[in-house]
């Protein structure tokens, strides 16, 4: 598995434990918290305690490497892109469902398969 599929994997499955709007994240037991997901410990264990919107579960599956986040985030706008949709991953993300923004990551994921898979198929 790719690294970035990986990424968009964990991404997914954060926000399939959890999702939220209007902020990176939030905690699951509805407590207001300050500061910021770039002061959170974002171990397996702990990140289980917060609920995600699209970006915050990049940042939160990359472990705030920039580079992997932007691969990721790069692929996810094309989708919406190529959607019909002309937003950014924050507003797709604030003006959708859970669903629909579980299904983005779905589609995107799929793509991607398919795209690994096409240098296999063609040198058959």
């Amino acid at each position: 598995m790719s690294i970035i599929k990986n990424v968009l994997v964990q991404a997914r499955e954060l926000i399939s434990n959890g999702f939220c709007k209007k902020q990176y994240c939030e905690p699951k037991d509805g407590t207001r918290r300050f500061g910021s997901i770039f002061n959170l410990d974002l171990s397996p264990s702990n990140t289980e305690k917060y609920c995600f919107c699209a970006t915050g579960a990049l940042i939160a599956a990359t472990l705030r490497d920039y580079d992997l986040e932007m691969q990721a985030s790069n692929l996810l706008r094309k989708t919406i892109s190529n959607l019909g949709k002309p937003m950014s991953i924050v507003d797709y993300n604030d003006f959708h469902t859970k669903k629909e923004v579980l299904a983005l990551f779905d589609i995107t994921i799929r793509e991607l398969e398919l795209r690994e898979l096409k240098p296999t198929m063609q040198s058959d």
